[in-house]
Order: structure tokens, then sequence, then C-alpha cells
């Protein structure tokens, strides 16, 4: 998938040193609770099964590259852990923040869920506080519909339908 200003992939096994130089850059993993506290080799280990997923037909994960080929971020289109429902998600590097990348990335994989993939609802699971996130889900419709806390950490769930 790509637009004029960046492209799409699923997420390889080549891409994870640079998945894994993503994730330490500032505040990335900041709003990410599950992925907050692992370390590098830990963070491998999860994006394998990852792969094993996208292999599996589960979920998937993409890496988001500009033209100059950098990995800008990761948007997913998954299974909640744990449960059946589908969540959208996204993690950019900050070096890229206010051009509008993260929605037209997370837009092309919004409407491969809704129109090619049939899935209906969506939903994005996204920490108090994580303003952004907020920002962006609602731009691609999703609505907020509750919170809960998990490991003392709140929680809004939003979704589209």
């Amino acid at each position: 998938m790509k637009t004029s200003r960046l492209y799409l992939t699923l997420l390889s096994e080549s891409d994870l040193d640079e998945a894994i130089a993503l994730f330490k850059e500032p505040d990335v993993m900041k709003f990410i609770f599950p992925m907050v506290d692992k370390s590098d080799e830990e963070r491998k280990v999860i994006l394998k099964v990852k792969i094993e997923e996208i292999c599996q037909d589960i979920g998937f994960f993409w890496t988001v590259r500009n033209n100059a080929d950098e990995l800008m971020g990761i948007v997913n289109l998954n299974p909640i852990p744990g449960k059946t429902d589908i969540q959208i998600g996204w993690i950019f590097s900050p070096r890229f923040a206010g051009q509008g990348y993260a929605y037209e990335a997370s837009k092309l994989i919004f409407d491969f869920g809704i129109h090619e993939r049939k899935v209906n609802p969506i939903y994005a699971i996204i920490e108090e506080g994580n303003d952004k996130s907020v920002r962006l889900a609602e731009k691609l419709g999703l609505k907020w519909s509750e919170s809960y806390e998990e490991d003392g950490i709140k929680i809004n769930k939003y979704k589209y339908q």
C-alpha cells in the first residue's frame, strides 16, 4: 500500500532492528503500556510473534516508510490481546510528527480493514493522556465507547461501527 508520500509493507524479520531502534526514540513507547518496560530482546520476541500472526492471517503489522526509505512508524490491525475484537494502532517517530503521516498511513489501514477485510467494528485502545492518538482515532471516525483500568492504567476504548 502506498500514497505519494509513504509506503507500507508487512513487518518482516529484516525490519526488526529498525523497529527496535524506533521503540527507543523519545516518547515513542510512552503510551504503549505492554511494551514500556521490555528489553530489546523481549520486544524482538514480541515482534516475531507478530510476524507469525501475519503468516497465519490473524493480524497485520505494517512498517511505514517515506520515499527516502526511512522507517517512520508502524501501524497494526490485529486482535486486542485476549479477545477477538480487532484494533487499529500506530507508533510513529517524533521526527515525523505534525506532518499528517500518521493519519495518512492509518487511514490506508483503516480503509483496508473496513473495505477489504470487512472488519466491523474496529477499536482503538488508547491510554489516558495520549491526546495525539485520541485526535487521530477521532479523525478516523472512531468514537469513545468505554474506559477501564488495566494494570493500574486508565484505558479508553474507541469504536468505529
